[in-house]
């Protein structure tokens, strides 16, 4: 089965001190592994009406880390 991802990519090069994740439910897998084997996953998503994000980090055999 195909998923349908989309990833979008801005240019900030004009914007130097500028940090943005804008990536919502599942980082690909296959990018985390390129950046760090030991992750086994990264999420993102709203957890309120009032649109707060929760990012879950999770390494391989730790406990997970939660971001609000």
């Amino acid at each position: 089965m195909k998923n349908n991802i989309s990833l979008k990519a801005v240019d900030s090069m004009d914007w130097p001190d500028f940090n943005s994740v804008r990536v919502l439910g599942d980082f690909p897998l296959t990018l985390i592994r390129f950046l760090d084997t030991s992750i086994e996953y990264l999420n993102c998503e709203i957890i309120d009406k009032n649109n707060k994000i929760e990012f879950v980090l999770k390494f391989h055999n730790k406990d997970k880390i939660i971001l609000h």
